[in-house]
């Protein structure tokens, strides 16, 4: 990896469509542990106190429309595995801090001098399942893994 950046905006966070996924720090409610799924709002339960902060990975956003009125949301990888949330993901509001998510937002260059291009063999054989003997040194990548480029093609504007 190359340098760290912070992103201060809303609109910078954005540019993880062409820079990569950046990390968030984010304020954790008790009412985020029973999280299942749709857009997450803080919700302060009455007799509870704040959890702490957790560390998670921006990796899209959308808007959906609830009644008449559009709610923006960023897309999360968090890192408590797939059965957790939206299989390892969640929704959250966009453009408001929700959960002080939009405070402290970091990003990092890619140092491009190591990587390389796959050669043709390479593309062929992994396209028909055959791991290379590079990748089985290495674990697979997982959700808590920075900066790991998927594509989930049932989300808008993942990379």
């Amino acid at each position: 990896m190359g340098p760290v950046y912070r992103v201060v905006t809303e609109e910078g966070i954005m540019q993880i469509m062409s820079n990569g996924p950046v990390q968030a720090t984010m304020k954790v409610n008790p009412d985020f542990f029973m999280y299942s799924g749709g857009i997450y709002k803080c919700i302060v339960l009455p007799g509870s106190s704040e959890s702490g902060f957790h560390s998670v990975r921006i990796v899209g956003w959308g808007e959906e429309r609830q009644g008449r009125k559009p709610i923006k949301y960023w897309t999360v990888a968090n890192s408590w595995g797939q059965d957790w949330g939206e299989g390892g993901f969640f929704r959250i509001r966009r453009g408001v801090n929700e959960c002080k998510i939009e405070d402290f937002v970091l990003g990092a260059w890619a140092n491009v001098e190591t990587l390389r291009k796959p050669t043709v063999q390479e593309v062929f054989l992994r396209a028909a399942g055959v791991r290379l003997a590079a990748e089985e040194a290495s674990p697979p990548p997982t959700l808590d893994e920075p900066y790991v480029l998927t594509t989930y093609s049932n989300l808008s504007n993942v990379i």
